[in-house]
């Protein structure tokens, strides 16, 4: 999550409104966090990368954040997917953690 917010400031700075949204819940045994902001969004054209270690749409970027958010997610046996914008949101993800109850 933490990496999520980073992006999203830095996605924020020029930006007139500055909005980053996070949701919770749980739906049929797994637990849903709808992660939100206002930034400048993803092209298309990247929007296909962002989760492949070495891709950075940032000049000083690793390109590993995304990766290792989608492997951090698949050893809970999670998923992360970018469901472009919703609303007043220019960049929507959903991450999906099966509760193991």
């Amino acid at each position: 999550m933490e990496l999520l917010f980073e992006n999203s400031v830095e996605a924020l700075k020029n930006k007139e409104i500055k909005k980053i949204s996070v949701y919770f819940s749980e739906i049929e045994n797994n637990f849903i966090i709808k992660f939100c902001d206002t930034g400048v969004g993803i092209k298309s054209k990247d929007a296909r990368k962002i989760f492949q270690y070495s891709f950075s749409t940032k000049k000083s970027g690793s390109g590993i954040g995304l990766g290792q958010v989608t492997d951090n997610l698949k050893a809970l046996s999670g998923e992360i997917k970018y469901n472009g914008s919703e609303n007043e949101y220019n960049t929507v993800f959903l991450l999906t953690i099966p509760n193991n109850k």
